[in-house]
């Protein structure tokens, strides 16, 4: 019966003494928001140690619109921008660039002339105050859903995706490399006659075998 007393004591110890370790140095939490719908889709640190948060918001036009924070370290804001659109803007996706730019891609929504609904490729740079340097839109005869993008070594990006005739039902894995400006490298569609998805894409360093 000691022995097992002893083994409580020393649990409760551990615990508290863990959770003295959670909640201590270094740890935070921060709350970012307006009184509309706000959603963050990703964070990455950046060079400086602080972050990068690409989101959306309905607090300006009632849709989805494009907005980047930049916080430090301790999570304070640095700057927030708002980037409206004319479509509506889904799971924006954010990185830093080689040269310490942040690059931003998302499924844009617009209606098309015969009034149907496609999605178009978004991607947007900014420089490290979140100013624009280019945006550009990249879409084909039925257009292209967005799922993520990563940095390459070359200073470009790699984005991959979903494509098709019928995006809700039908569609094939796409891919598209860009170079640091935007400029399309090439862009390739893999797919049979069913139905294949794509979530997340990465990139091969020294690592990779």
């Amino acid at each position: 019966m000691k022995n097992k007393k002893v083994f409580v004591l020393f649990c409760v110890i551990f615990f508290f003494a863990f959770s003295i370790y959670l909640y201590s140095g270094d740890s935070w939490v921060k709350i970012y928001g307006t009184k509309e719908s706000d959603m963050a889709t990703s964070i990455f640190q950046t060079l400086d140690g602080g972050y990068i948060i690409g989101g959306q918001t309905k607090a300006f036009d009632r849709k989805r619109d494009f907005v980047l924070i930049k916080t430090d370290k301790k999570g304070n804001i640095e700057w927030s921008k708002y980037y409206p659109a004319k479509g509506e803007e889904r799971d924006p996706f954010v990185v830093e660039t080689t040269e310490g730019n942040y690059l931003a891609a998302m499924s844009s929504f617009s209606w098309a002339p015969r009034g149907i609904k496609l999605s178009k490729i978004w991607v947007v740079k900014t420089n490290k105050k979140g100013k624009i340097l280019w945006q550009k839109v990249y879409w084909g005869k039925y257009g292209e859903l967005f799922k993520q993008v990563r940095k390459t070594s070359d200073g470009g990006v790699i984005i991959v995706g979903q494509t098709g005739e019928n995006l809700r039902t039908a569609f094939d894995i796409f891919l598209l490399k860009l170079d640091k400006n935007g400029n399309v490298k090439w862009q390739y569609g893999y797919g049979r006659k069913g139905m294949e998805i794509a979530e997340s894409i990465g990139t091969c360093q020294e690592s990779c075998v």
